[in-house]
């Protein structure tokens, strides 16, 4: 048995050509449009970064949702233990890695708040609700501003809870 092929009429598109084409999408929102910007349209959908491109948006909403969700819980541990710390500030590192720096309410090093971080840090990392963001804990003991640059560069900090009056 023969199979019959049946052509089907092929346009050729030119980016030099300087026509103009129709473009009728299945949304029926007509364009007009130089040949030239049609092949290179078609040129885009073909590339490799186009077929990441969906992946790379969704992964960049969730590291945006994940990061603001992470200052949350970091807000909301700084109140937990407030009678710990005087401060807590927040640093990103690259866009995912944030450096969350609390500063203790004495001067003397606090083992149970090193332990308190530790906690933090472990259900941070374990958490899938975290999966996209790293985080890096650091306390500090209580000084001035100026004592804590040895530390920490605050130009580059964020505050996300401040205890000082309480202290």
């Amino acid at each position: 048995m023969l199979d019959i092929v049946t052509e089907k009429q092929v346009h050729r598109l030119r980016h030099d050509s300087g026509d103009s084409v129709l473009v009728h999408p299945p949304d029926d929102d007509i364009h007009v449009m130089p040949a030239k910007e049609a092949v290179e349209a078609i040129q885009r959908s073909f590339s490799p970064i186009s077929k990441i491109m969906p992946f790379i948006e969704s992964g960049m909403q969730t590291m945006g949702e994940q990061s603001a969700a992470l200052v949350e819980r970091l807000q909301d541990w700084s109140k937990e233990h407030s009678n710990f710390i005087s401060r807590a500030d927040i640093r990103v590192l690259a866009y995912n890695d944030f450096l969350f720096v609390v500063m203790q309410k004495d001067v003397p090093y606090d083992f149970d708040l090193s332990d308190k971080l530790t906690n933090l840090d472990i259900e941070i990392a374990n958490n899938s609700d975290f999966g996209w963001v790293t985080l890096n804990v650091l306390a500090i003991p209580r000084c001035s501003s100026e004592a804590a640059q040895a530390f920490v560069d605050w130009k580059h900090t964020y505050c996300i809870a401040n205890f000082t009056e309480n202290a």
